[in-house]
């Protein structure tokens, strides 16, 4: 064993002499950018384990990337070690190298720092702050100690994920550290391109994200990789649907954008749900052409596009670097499905940070953006955990259609670590164990997770005591894109939600209010921060194209880029040709009228039947129009109600080739409101019209989270006689509402990075500010903080 007689003597020495320099007025910044944190600490008189409860003196060991060196920190007292004192300034441990991960060993006796550039893992002697370097095989974003299982029968490992070969790096941490040449370093290949690594307790598994892709494959690799370190065998689970993780779910040899049994980013399904355009034994686009005999369908029979000519091309096959990523169309961008997609951007969640595992080796976190969320797997069976599913933990219908299966975030998570810890009940004594995750946001606060709960699994944020009630804010009228100021005149003569006041909303509790006739039903998990439009006439988001093509006789249109079942189109909606066509333009007395507008009599996923309507043009105006034609649809005589994180939620559905209603679809799917109106005639008694007023109609919207009505609109004439009159198309009522879900934080600000927890306390790093924190996390109050 190496001695330690320096441990007292050095480092503690340093430290307190740093602690006896003459105090000043401010806190004064001794790291630049701190990234990452380990703790080691004192057994007796000795190093030794932190979670020993004999342990004391704890030392913070802190990678300041700036520096591309190593601060120590005794935090009960608040002194940095100046590892220079005749040099002016506060000075670290210089290691260079572009410093990207750092780990103390359990028996605090070394810490160990990965350098990306340098190619090589460093070891630090906590006591004598003696450096050895070991050569690496590759550059790597992350590393993980272990001190037990299969791999550490001879000596404890560092294990290094690789991203090129693709593999994880087994690095003895024995007296031949920083003399083996790394060509001997053994190597466990594994697929993909790893790059966050961490390991379970007992050093069995290896839980691994990886990077982008660096091949022309297409690939997004969004999955979790478990690796058992005894046999070295590999499983693999997606974090996103499983049209979007990367891997060949079906096993038919085909992956993601490249299957096609996938309909897009958001399909869960690769397996073959259809009959592909260009393999259906129908000339779709009656150009005599049949299949693969249409020269639009290309020339590889694995990948047919369509029997339509596409011009304008689709984002994914125009040539071009749309996303400005430096991938170009399908086969290069990762975010292109299918080469007749009309998006590079990307659709799927994307890991954002390191995997947790908890300490009884029976969960794992993993981070995602986009959305923001905390994706949940059981390791034994290797699992991912719809968390929103109906038979899920925390089920939730609206999270779920949105993509969301796993912990919803309200802003992206940065870093995650996890704890065990016993509770007590009323009575002060043991009542169980709870294992805790503790997750870094973006925006500068800590969250805390319940992970189990008593061996229950509960996978849902820790919400604080007092939780709020949802509320909306006050609604802003536009037409034509102007604001309508109602703060002095009511206006009238447009809709509203009623009376633009907060009160309690009578026959409900004291503590249900209507924000200006919007009241919501009091389930917070289902109530976002997000704003809400309502339009009249508005489009249906995801049903514009500009790719459809009129066939013979001119009355359909296909567009074969198209899933008018996915946006939620109706029978009774409106096909609008926008822009319009000169040859759809008519002048009227105040401006043009686009007569090319015809009502939808039938929906399929990729086609719509039309019909004339009374006012707007015969189907013989499309007859010379050059194709593909540019398109909308737009909801007829209603109002769209469209979220910004919610979307338009409906419930239709595609069945036997034609979109359906989903009659097991919650009715609170709701995204088409309609105009309350008189019972009969037009005259109303009051302009504008009395909330409850029974001769008006009332037609209440209610969704999953609210409920409003549209008051009609109204003038009053010269003889005091009020009747209500017409809504402009594109009249637009918005309002933002604030979800009450509150989750138990600590929110110091800045970009929290380095979460360790020592005992019952978290301790975190900003890297914005150079401090350092510490939370009690039983309570998370913010205990101290060290400059």
């Amino acid at each position: 064993m190496k001695p330690k007689i320096l441990w007292a003597g050095a480092v503690t020495a340093l430290l307190l002499s740093a602690a006896c320099s003459n105090p000043t007025e401010a806190p004064t910044r001794n790291l630049r950018r701190p990234t990452a944190m380990a703790a080691t600490c004192i057994v007796g008189s000795e190093p030794g384990d932190c979670s020993d409860p004999q342990s004391y003196g704890m030392t913070l060991w802190i990678l300041d990337a700036d520096r591309n060196s190593l601060a120590v920190l005794d935090f009960a007292s608040g002194a940095h070690m100046d590892t220079d004192p005749f040099v002016p300034g506060f000075n670290s441990i210089a290691l260079g190298g572009d410093l990207v991960d750092l780990a103390a060993s359990r028996d605090s006796q070394d810490v160990y720092l990965l350098s990306r550039k340098g190619r090589e893992l460093i070891r630090v002697d906590t006591t004598s702050l003696e450096q050895t370097r070991q050569a690496l095989p590759c550059a790597s974003g992350s590393f993980s100690l272990l001190d037990s299982g299969p791999l550490t029968e001879t000596s404890a490992v560092a294990l290094v994920a690789c991203p090129e070969p693709a593999g994880l790096a087994i690095v003895p941490l024995d007296e031949d550290f920083g003399v083996r040449e790394p060509g001997v370093v053994q190597t466990m290949p594994l697929t993909g391109m790893p790059w966050k690594i961490t390991v379970s307790a007992d050093g069995t598994a290896a839980f691994v994200t990886h990077g982008p892709s660096l091949s022309l494959s297409g690939a997004r690799l969004s999955y979790l990789s478990k690796i058992n370190l005894k046999d070295g065998t590999e499983e693999r689970v997606g974090i996103g649907p499983a049209c979007a993780d990367g891997l060949d779910n079906d096993a038919d040899g085909l992956t993601d954008n490249g299957d096609p049994g996938c309909a897009g980013p958001e399909d869960d399904d690769e397996s073959q749900d259809g009959v592909a355009v260009c393999a259906n034994g129908i000339d779709d686009d009656g150009d005599g052409f049949t299949d693969m005999d249409d020269p639009d369908c290309g020339d590889d029979p694995a990948h047919p596009i369509s029997e339509f000519h596409l011009i304008p091309w689709p984002a994914c096959m125009n040539l071009r670097d749309d996303d400005g990523d430096g991938l170009t169309d399908a086969g290069e961008d990762p975010d292109c499905f299918g080469p007749d997609f009309g998006s590079e951007s990307s659709p799927a969640p994307r890991p954002a940070g390191r995997p947790a595992v908890s300490p009884d080796g029976a969960w794992v976190y993993v981070p995602t953006v986009g959305p923001d969320m905390l994706a949940v797997y059981r390791t034994d069976p290797f699992e991912r955990v719809l968390v929103t599913a109906a038979d899920g933990p925390a089920p939730n219908p609206l999270l779920e259609r949105l993509g969301i299966d796993g912990i919803r975030l309200t802003v992206p998570p940065v870093e995650i670590a996890m704890s065990r810890a016993e509770v007590t009940n009323e009575a002060g004594q043991p009542d169980g164990e709870v294992t805790r995750a503790f997750v870094s946001l973006s925006s500068g606060q800590v969250i805390r997770v319940v992970v189990e709960d008593k061996g229950a699994p509960i996978h849902d944020l820790d919400l604080s005591g007092e939780q709020l009630k949802s509320t909306a804010g006050v609604p802003v009228l536009k037409l034509n894109g102007e604001v309508v100021d109602r703060t002095v005149d009511l206006h009238p003569e447009y809709p509203s939600f009623g009376p633009r006041a907060v009160s309690s909303v009578p026959g409900e509790a004291d503590d249900v209010f209507s924000y200006y006739g919007i009241v919501f039903h009091g389930d917070p998990s289902r109530e976002l921060s997000e704003t809400w439009r309502v339009t009249y006439e508005g489009v249906v988001p995801g049903a514009a194209g500009n790719y459809g093509f009129l066939l013979e006789p001119g009355n359909e249109l296909k567009d074969p880029t198209a899933d008018f079942c996915a946006a939620g189109v109706r029978v009774g909606d409106h096909l609008v040709l926008e822009p319009a066509p000169p040859t759809c333009l008519v002048d009227v007395e105040d401006g043009q009228v686009n007569l090319c507008e015809y009502g939808i009599t039938k929906v399929r996923p990729d086609g719509l039947d039309l019909e004339e309507l009374d006012g707007f043009g015969p189907m013989s105006l499309l007859a010379s129009l050059p194709q593909p034609v540019t398109f909308v649809v737009r909801v007829s005589d209603s109002w769209t109600v469209v979220g910004s994180q919610s979307g338009f939620l409906h419930n239709r559905v595609q069945e036997g080739g034609e979109c359906v209603d989903d009659v097991d679809v919650d009715p609170g799917f709701s995204g088409r409101a309609f105009t309350s109106l008189p019972h009969e005639g037009t005259l109303v008694d009051e302009c504008p019209p009395l909330e409850g007023d029974p001769s008006i109609d009332w037609r209440p919207f209610s969704n999953l989270s609210f409920s409003f009505n549209l008051f009609p609109p109204c003038e009053t004439d010269e003889t005091l006689e009020s009747n209500v009159v017409s809504v402009p198309r594109g009249l637009e009522l918005s309002f933002v509402t604030a979800g009450g879900r509150t989750p138990l934080l600590a929110g110091p600000g800045g970009i929290l990075k380095g979460l360790t927890i020592v005992g019952s306390y978290l301790y975190f790093a900003d890297s914005t500010s150079g401090a350092v924190y510490q939370v009690n996390t039983e309570t998370m109050e913010m205990v101290k903080t060290v400059f």
